[in-house]
């Protein structure tokens, strides 16, 4: 998790899978984007305090309300349907805001890494190149030269801030983590439970038991819009990077 999120951000930028696994490039945007990816660690965890609360709660609704004790299976199911529904007021603004803040401290980082010459143009994905062409942001600043003084403490500083804040994100991810095996030890989800974590993978958050109805279904629905979405989202970049080479050859 110090990994995935930006790797997701990347994934996202290209539209391409490879680029999730360009390991050297995502770590290198972490780095330079430290205390950043610990304040997404921190809302990650805060996030997920009240989804767990929501994810686990049915289990106590009938000690809540003895009435939900008496329903039949079919009720069962359509209350718990409507639950999980309205469930996603919290679940998907959520989401959407992680992704928004992990999209910012990527684009961040990426335009600090080129303009520092950290990374060279070529490694960009050509819609980032696009853009930052278009913005005049491809040329590389030179930092000014300081001091060997305030070299010496930026670099103490650095270091120590760095290892402290690897400490931090080590222990907020513990927190995310630890979330996961208390709600799964007050009601167990089966194996979804573990393998899919709605604020990191699929936004998928519909915990109904199997012998009511299978999740298989609302899966399966939820890739196949994944899959829609990103077959749009791809020919849309096409169009648009041909829309920008005819524009360039008319010019």
């Amino acid at each position: 998790m110090f990994y995935v999120p930006l790797a997701q951000a990347r994934q996202a930028v290209t539209g391409e899978w490879r680029s999730f696994f360009q390991f050297r490039l995502v770590w290198t945007i972490v780095r330079a984007r430290w205390m950043s990816s610990v304040a997404l660690a921190l809302l990650y965890s805060l996030l997920a305090l009240p989804l767990n609360v929501l994810k686990t709660s049915p289990a106590f609704q009938p000690q809540i309300n003895s009435a939900l004790a008496n329903l039949t299976d079919v009720q069962v199911l359509k209350h718990l349907d409507s639950y999980f529904f309205w469930c996603a007021i919290v679940m998907l603004p959520a989401y959407v805001m992680l992704r928004l803040l992990a999209a910012r401290i990527y684009a961040s980082g990426i335009l600090s890494l080129v303009q520092s010459a950290r990374i060279q143009p070529a490694e960009l994905a050509p819609l980032e190149f696009e853009t930052l062409q278009w913005l005049n942001l491809l040329e590389a600043r030179p930092t000014p030269a300081r001091h060997f003084f305030v070299r010496s403490i930026t670099w103490t500083g650095t270091r120590v801030g760095r290892t402290a804040s690897t400490v931090a994100l080590a222990l907020i991810w513990f927190t995310f983590v630890a979330q996961i095996y208390v709600t799964e030890f007050l009601q167990y989800h089966s194996g979804l439970g573990w393998m899919n974590q709605p604020l990191v993978q699929l936004p998928w958050f519909h915990y109904v038991p199997a012998r009511l109805k299978s999740p298989w279904g609302d899966i399966s629905f939820a890739i196949l819009v994944w899959l829609l979405a990103s077959v749009i989202a791809r020919a849309t970049q096409a169009f648009r990077s041909r829309r920008s080479q005819q524009s360039a050859t008319e010019k």
